[in-house]
């Protein structure tokens, strides 16, 4: 008798009955659920489903089911990050993903897959200063789409593994230091492309050419004047890309004729350069007569570029006059090959 609970009542008789009271019977659900709760040690639950009708506190971390939004992780201590992390094959521990109150960290290779074929996929991987993008499917590309005004999908810029393609409606601004193994450059039906720094070397012939006009009060009587240095210096003729280049310049004296005897039109040695169509002594134009309104040309200079993008070219003019001109120079540079 003494494996049996002891009995509950005071009968008047003998109940054996009342010895044979299961061991379980001695304890409610409630008791077992608050000792069940109120336990400090390890347990172990071999349960195949635990639900939960709200949320779960694990440290100073909320676990929480909002319908709609489903399951959020927020730790419950202000500024405090959650974390991501797996075990490598050898037990490391590796982070993965980090998120912080102000930004989200992807650590190491982060790959965008296709849900249908896993092995299409994108990868992005920072190593040191460089990022790498990488579509691993064959034939890939890489598109960059934005939404315009009006919420229509457009595709600005594409890659793919022939071409680097721009959208034909698509300005784009601030490209320096270019590498191009050829490229074309041409004009739609209504605007012309524009164009105002150095062009770097190609391989084939290319045919671009700079302008400029500038007018130049000349300020002393029968002494050179390098018109491209007078004044503010037209810099874009001292940075031509290597190649060969013609050069041109015409002058006038309509803005102000002054009293002019004779002009001298001329090139001077170039830097970074060589002359290939003559001399600084053949290339000269002299005028003496029919000066009161004169339009004229300075020969041709044709000249191959060798100093990569730093030159300098030297055009001189000289007026002999009792009343002092302005003389505009319209200048145009034209590579040739």
């Amino acid at each position: 008798m003494a494996s049996y609970p002891p009995p509950t009542d005071n009968f008047p008789i003998f109940d054996a009955l009342a010895f044979l009271e299961p061991l379980n019977a001695t304890i409610t659900l409630a008791e077992a659920d608050a000792k069940y709760l109120a336990r400090t040690d390890i347990a172990i639950s071999v349960a195949q489903t635990t639900a939960f009708s709200d949320n779960i506190t694990i440290g100073n971390t909320l676990l929480d089911y909002i319908p709609s939004q489903g399951l959020q992780i927020k730790p419950t201590v202000n500024s405090e990050a959650v974390f991501l992390r797996v075990l490598d094959a050898v037990g490391t521990t590796l982070q993965r993903v980090e998120c912080t109150e102000t930004n989200t960290f992807l650590y190491d290779q982060t790959r965008i897959t296709q849900s249908a074929t896993p092995s299409n996929y994108t990868s992005l991987l920072q190593t040191n200063a460089v990022m790498d993008f990488l579509n691993v499917a064959i034939s890939s590309s890489m598109n960059f789409r934005v939404k315009n005004s009006v919420g229509t999908t457009m595709t600005p810029f594409s890659i793919n593994t022939n071409a680097v393609t721009i959208a034909p409606s698509q300005v784009a601004t601030g490209l320096n230091g270019l590498n191009l193994n050829s490229a074309l450059f041409g004009r739609n039906d209504t605007t012309a492309n524009a164009f105002d720094g150095t062009l770097g070397y190609t391989r084939h012939p290319l045919s671009w050419t700079i302008s400029a006009s500038k007018a130049v009060a000349i300020p002393t009587s029968n002494v050179v004047v390098d018109v491209i240095l007078n004044g503010t210096p037209t810099t874009v003729f001292n940075t031509l890309s290597n190649g060969v280049w013609r050069i041109s310049c015409s002058c006038n004296n309509a803005s102000n004729n002054g009293v002019t005897t004779s002009i001298t039109m001329a090139w001077g040695s170039p830097t970074g350069a060589t002359i290939i169509n003559g001399t600084t002594a053949q290339l000269y134009h002299q005028i003496t007569a029919g000066l009161t309104n004169f339009a004229a040309p300075f020969p041709d200079l044709i000249i191959r570029t060798t100093g990569n993008g730093t030159t300098a070219i030297i055009c001189n003019f000289t007026a002999t006059y009792s009343i002092q001109p302005i003389v505009t120079f319209n200048l145009f540079a034209t590579k040739i090959g």
